[in-house]
């Protein structure tokens, strides 16, 4: 690995040596992005649901969420046509529109669940 390679470069500096890489600034290193799941596999997940996950399904892959963003996620971060993310990735605030079909659907489950 790169890492590797500089971090001897390194220690050999600190040995003494006098050492160079050259090109350094210039190996990049390819970054992999996580491949998205099959549309299939959402759709067979939805059907095969009680209602509780089938929401928490279509928040998660309707609104692009991560994982720890929804398992944070609390009733009053929720409102009629936004769902406020605290804490997202870099410590930071997000507003994340919510789509008028999904705005329904949490609705209906607010009222049907809890008690305001």
């Amino acid at each position: 690995k790169i890492s590797a390679i500089r971090r001897f470069t390194q220690y050999l500096k600190e040995m003494g040596f006098k050492v160079k890489v050259l090109n350094d600034e210039q190996i990049k290193i390819p970054k992999h992005l996580p491949k998205p799941l099959n549309d299939r596999y959402i759709f067979e997940a939805i059907k095969i649901s009680d209602l509780q996950t089938k929401l928490l399904i279509k928040i998660i892959f309707g609104l692009g969420l991560r994982i720890s963003e929804v398992a944070n996620l609390k009733l009053s971060d929720i409102d009629s046509e936004w769902i406020k993310i605290e804490h997202a990735k870099g410590d930071k605030t997000r507003m994340i529109a919510i789509h008028v079909d999904l705005q329904k659907e949490i609705q209906k489950y607010i009222k049907n669940n809890y008690r305001l």
